[in-house]
């Protein structure tokens, strides 16, 4: 499930919330403000909260991962997806006091 898919069924489950799924940014303009984090860095002797070289690693960036050795060695079988963020989204709602919500 993607970040999109996740603030979508976020938003579908608890109305109340109020829930968007975010624009995407221009690759475009994540390198120009990179750029600008970059110099202002030099400028003031602090490491930058972004690079150029993150967006080039980052965007795009899909990771799947192959359980079969854990389902096969340990009997490991996850729950869907939709169910696994369905449950600790009801559990967050149910313990706002807890996560300070």
């Amino acid at each position: 499930m993607t970040i999109t898919d996740t603030t979508a069924l976020a938003a579908k489950l608890y109305p109340e919330l109020n829930l968007k799924v975010p624009n995407s940014v221009p690759k475009v303009v994540l390198y120009a403000i990179a750029g600008m984090m970059e110099l202002t860095a030099k400028l003031n002797g602090k490491p930058p909260l972004l690079t150029r070289k993150d967006i080039a690693m980052f965007s795009g960036l899909q990771q799947n991962f192959d359980i079969s050795k854990a389902r096969n060695e340990l009997g490991f079988n996850p729950k869907a997806p939709e169910l696994a963020v369905k449950e600790a989204l009801d559990y967050l709602m149910k313990n706002k006091s807890i996560t300070g919500a």
